[in-house]
């Protein structure tokens, strides 16, 4: 593979992750509009003091 193939194989993986990560946010919260989709999807990756300093969006405080 070449770099630019192997690049495309981990940006498909990312996606494909995070899919499935959103699917469980939503069968555990139910509907969510898209901003709190994409909250709790970051609130995942990012550790808390992140999420309240660049989303002003406490994952704890929201019940995640």
């Amino acid at each position: 593979m070449t770099p630019a193939q192997k690049m495309q194989c981990v940006t498909e993986l990312n996606q494909a992750v995070q899919q499935l990560a959103l699917a469980r946010i939503l069968k555990e919260y139910g509907p969510l509009s898209e901003r709190e989709q994409r909250l709790r999807l970051a609130a995942l990756w990012l550790d808390q003091d992140t999420m309240i300093r660049v989303f002003n969006w406490d994952s704890l405080k929201e019940g995640y």
